[in-house]
């Protein structure tokens, strides 16, 4: 019998070859740049998606989210501490006394969901989850500021470490809606890439059959 011919220039397998020795050069030549470099680099560059196995979600935002989860904690215990302390040392007026525990709680109801959101969406790669987490951000740091200026604009007293407790809160919130836009600006880059990698290699699955002589 006949050998079979040679491969198309256009089969799948070797493109995906071709692809994976190209993420291995690329990888290669960012690790030989310094950490801070590469970090600089994977925030600005456009990203290039080869293979489907390649990873979009963003460790940086990961980080954040985790340590978050801590902190939210700790800023909850000390942010009831502290109402509880200025209470007890001053009488508050009555619209401090209900609009200040009401906004505490709508942030304690958010914040889980806005982190489960983060969360669950970068380690997804999806777009549809991030969307709702940076709504849920801009409205936490709203409520920081809500909560930071309301005691002094209606007459109460109003401590410097409240303010620094909501400047922590507020960094973090605005580093995480940093990652979050560049993180989804790598999910559609990976997800268009896929859709040309899939209609890529159908076309050249169909050439392939065609030159062997199997339609």
């Amino acid at each position: 019998p006949p050998p079979p011919p040679p491969l198309h220039p256009a089969d799948p397998m070797r493109s995906s070859v071709n692809a994976a020795a190209a993420a291995a050069a690329q990888h290669q030549n960012l690790s030989r740049e310094m950490p801070i470099t590469t970090l600089i680099r994977s925030f600005f560059a456009e990203p290039e998606f080869m293979l489907r196995q390649q990873v979009a979600s963003s460790t940086p935002m990961q980080m954040l989210l985790f340590f978050n989860m801590f902190g939210s904690i700790l800023w909850l215990l000390a942010w009831v501490f502290l109402f509880q302390w200025k209470v007890y040392i001053w009488e508050p007026p009555l619209p401090v006394a209900i609009l200040t525990p009401t906004i505490f709680v709508a942030w304690a109801i958010i914040e889980p969901i806005r982190l489960a959101l983060g969360y669950v969406g970068n380690l997804t790669e999806r777009v549809a989850l991030l969307g709702p987490f940076f709504i849920a951000t801009l409205a936490q740091i709203a409520i920081q500021i809500i909560l930071l200026f309301i005691g002094s604009s209606l007459d109460w007293i109003g401590l410097r470490v409240e303010a620094a407790l909501a400047g922590l809160a507020i960094g973090m919130y605005v580093l995480e809606l940093f990652c979050a836009y560049f993180a989804g600006k790598r999910f559609i880059a990976k997800a268009e890439a896929n859709y040309e990698l899939f209609r890529g290699g159908g076309q050249a699955q169909q050439s392939l059959i065609r030159d062997r002589g199997l339609r």
